[in-house]
C-alpha cells in the first residue's frame, strides 16, 4: 500500500502545530497539489491527535489567525479547523514564496 502524497509545506505546517500543542501524533495527512493563474502551493488535509481535548479545542480556535513562518511557503488559508475530543482536524493552502 502506497503513502499519500505529502508536500514538503506540509511537514513545516505539522511541525509548527506540533509545537503549538506541546507535541502530537499525525493521524492522517494528506496533500494535493494547488494552482491559480498567479501562484502553485498545495492543500494539505492534516487530522492531529493531541495530549488531550483541551489543546485541540485551543488549537481550533487559535489556528485560523495564526501567523506561521516557513521557509520558501505562505500559508494562505487555513480552513476548516475543529476539534473533536483530542483530535484537530484542519486544511492548510500554502503558495510558494517567490
Amino acid at each position: 500500500m502506497s503513502r499519500p502524497r505529502i508536500d514538503p509545506a506540509a511537514g513545516a505546517v505539522i511541525r509548527a502545530v506540533r509545537t503549538l500543542a506541546g507535541g502530537g501524533v499525525v493521524a492522517e495527512a494528506e496533500s494535493v497539489p494547488w494552482e491559480s493563474l498567479t501562484f502553485r502551493g498545495a492543500r494539505h488535509r492534516i487530522a492531529l491527535r493531541c495530549a488531550d481535548e483541551g489543546i485541540a479545542a485551543r488549537l481550533a480556535r487559535l489556528l485560523p489567525e495564526h501567523e506561521f513562518a516557513l521557509d520558501g511557503h505562505i500559508v494562505a488559508d487555513l480552513a476548516d479547523a475543529r476539534a473533536s475530543g483530542d483530535m484537530l482536524r484542519f486544511s492548510a493552502l500554502t503558495v510558494v514564496a517567490d
